[in-house]
């Protein structure tokens, strides 16, 4: 059976809750392993990363090193308090550039990584980090502060630092990312829904301890989930119609008992039916057909 759309963002969300619960075990780990530990999101994307390299998606690569860098500066950078000038612009750097990624992965379809359109995309995320840091060293500091105090003021509540500016960007970004789930129905889709989420999550939540290294290490285990669940899918399911191919088809043979039925069905006339109304209308066909089988 194909996953509804909101089912694909099941493990995601589930990655999310064990982040959060797992915080506060995070926080009784003792210091001399806590270095150790901040390690665990590079080992997470990275793995991530090298999946995305061998399958050659160029989507999921650049959220992975869009979320490298980000999980960077917060460990090198955001350590201190955010009433500190280049804390707080770099805090509003990520939580501005992080949902702009994802608004362009979200409109650009897969086309390969290995490839000018796979470089194009993950030199988006190399053009923000240089128009950010071009911002901060250009523009004078009071016309920056004035700025932000207008637009990015954190501790919008005492539990929530983000401001509503970027809270806005991060919802509608959220919004178009579960219609476009629902619309192409497809693992890197949720992933990336997914890797939103808890991005959000991480940021309005930076003043608790431990919250990036468990967010951002399940925003890495989210991405590498989904490209083994996409590697398996193009392995046993048709591309057009989601239904189970012929790999499948072969592995439960071996596995049957003695007793068992086997159903063939053949959609009567479908060449004349192409050659009628067209391939295309005839892939809509198909997938209707492929609708029905799937039910029953």
């Amino acid at each position: 059976m194909t996953l509804a759309p909101l089912q694909r963002l099941l493990i995601p969300l589930a990655l999310a809750v064990a982040a959060l619960f797992l915080r506060d075990s995070v926080q009784s780990v003792p210091i001399a392993y806590l270095s150790l530990l901040n390690t665990v999101p590079y080992i997470a994307l990275g793995m991530a990363l090298l999946l995305c390299l061998y399958n050659n998606r160029a989507r999921l690569f650049t959220a992975g090193v869009a979320l490298l860098l980000a999980y960077y500066l917060v460990q090198v950078e955001l350590q201190v308090s955010l009433v500190e000038f280049r804390a707080w612009f770099i805090y509003t750097a990520i939580s501005v550039c992080i949902p702009l990624t994802l608004l362009l992965l979200f409109c650009i379809p897969e086309r390969g990584l290995r490839n000018r359109y796979g470089l194009f995309m993950v030199m988006t995320v190399l053009l923000q980090v240089m128009a950010a840091a071009g911002i901060f060293l250009l523009i004078p500091e009071n016309t920056l502060v004035a700025f932000m105090n207008r637009y990015f003021t954190i501790w919008l509540h005492p539990r929530y630092l983000l401001s509503f500016y970027a809270s806005i960007g991060f919802a509608a970004v959220l919004l178009l990312g579960l219609v476009q789930m629902y619309r192409d129905r497809t693992e890197a889709t949720a992933a990336l829904t997914g890797v939103l989420i808890m991005c959000w999550i991480a940021l309005a939540g930076l003043y608790l301890e431990g919250i990036s290294l468990v967010m951002f290490s399940a925003m890495g285990l989210g991405l590498f989930i989904s490209l083994l669940r996409s590697s398996h899918a193009m392995a046993y399911r048709d591309d057009l119609t989601g239904l189970l191919g012929r790999r499948a088809l072969n592995e439960r043979l071996k596995s049957l008992g003695k007793r068992y039925v086997i159903a063939m069905i053949d959609v009567d006339h479908f060449k004349t039916f192409n050659d009628t109304w067209g391939h295309d209308v005839g892939d809509e066909v198909l997938k209707m057909v492929a609708r029905q089988v799937d039910s029953v």
